[in-house]
């Protein structure tokens, strides 16, 4: 009875493994032991903690991390993800290029970030990330948590992160340290002038296509996540 509960105690500290359905399209998928093509129809995919993959633009992919986040995916995508090492717990996802996606967060935190430098941090709950013209990026927060998101980083320093509250919808721009309020409400930081940055590390993207591996394990450990991360 012993090695039976040392068992599922090492068992329930395992991160989360993907599995992936490709509904429509194609994918490469990217992992320790190779390069793998799945076209639609391939279901319960199964893969380890961390990866990459690009989907073409006629795709459709459902990716679920058990007990932890599931994203829906359409259209394009690239997608690097990863157990989060800030404080040890959820996932990490570093999106290149994404066209529509939803994500639902159970067990977090999820941390992500996308190809403009914003970065965000959902606790739990329900988002949808779409893509727009030009750098833009719409966000909506459905349900759960709020939400915190931090602007791209500017000459080695970190902004302090805004809260978007359940409900809101907002634009991310590149070159706009402000989300632009579509619908609901969002909080702006507090005791911090939006033009004062917080010194951090921000270390080098550690997802580069299809090479293995990546980055060495230790290399998001000092990412810069902004005040209270």
């Amino acid at each position: 009875m012993w090695l039976v509960a040392v068992s599922l105690c090492a068992l329930v500290g395992d991160p989360p493994r993907l599995r992936l359905d490709v509904l429509a399209g194609r994918v490469r998928a990217a992992h320790a032991d190779g390069v793998e093509t799945l076209s639609g129809g391939a279901s319960d995919w199964t893969h380890g903690t961390s990866g990459y993959l690009e989907s073409s633009t006629l795709s459709r992919l459902r990716m679920r991390w058990l007990g932890s986040a599931s994203l829906d995916a359409e259209g394009a995508l690239s997608l690097g993800w990863q157990p989060s090492r800030a404080r040890g717990q959820g996932l990490w996802f570093d999106f290149g290029r994404l066209e529509r996606a939803t994500v639902e967060v159970r067990e977090g935190p999820l941390r992500f970030e996308l190809a403009s430098g914003w970065r965000g941090l959902c606790p739990r709950g329900a988002l949808t990330l779409r893509e727009g013209s030009g750098d833009v990026i719409e966000l909506e927060l459905l349900s759960g948590a709020p939400l915190l998101l931090s602007p791209p980083a500017s000459a080695g320093a970190v902004r302090p992160p805004w809260t978007v509250l359940p409900g809101a919808r907002v634009r991310l721009l590149g070159s706009d340290p402000r989300p632009r309020v579509v619908a609901g409400k969002l909080r702006a930081p507090e005791g911090v002038a939006l033009t004062q940055g917080l010194q951090a590390s921000v270390r080098e993207r550690p997802w580069r296509g299809f090479h293995w591996p990546w980055s060495a394990p230790s290399a998001n450990a000092a990412r810069g996540w902004g005040p209270g991360w």
